[in-house]
């Protein structure tokens, strides 16, 4: 299983609130990029900020210990 970090600021970290650990969820998010340069260095940043959060009735248990869970991967 892949983490993805996912950014909740301000009001917005109430959305996580309900959602148990383990469990899958459904996250909309916009990208947000951002060039960082110190002492002739750059580096980019990414977020992705989520700005709701939908509980799905699935948990990641479930879905691990099912052989065909990761079958709606494109290749």
């Amino acid at each position: 299983i892949d983490h993805i970090k996912f950014q909740l600021t301000g009001d917005r970290c109430s959305l996580i609130e309900d959602i148990n650990t383990g469990q899958e969820i459904k996250v909309q998010f916009n990208i947000k990029g951002r060039k960082f340069e110190r002492d002739g260095n750059t580096t980019y940043f990414t977020n992705l900020d989520a700005w709701k959060i939908e509980a799905s009735g699935n948990s990641l248990s479930d879905m691990s210990s099912d052989p065909q869970a990761n079958d709606y991967l494109p290749f």
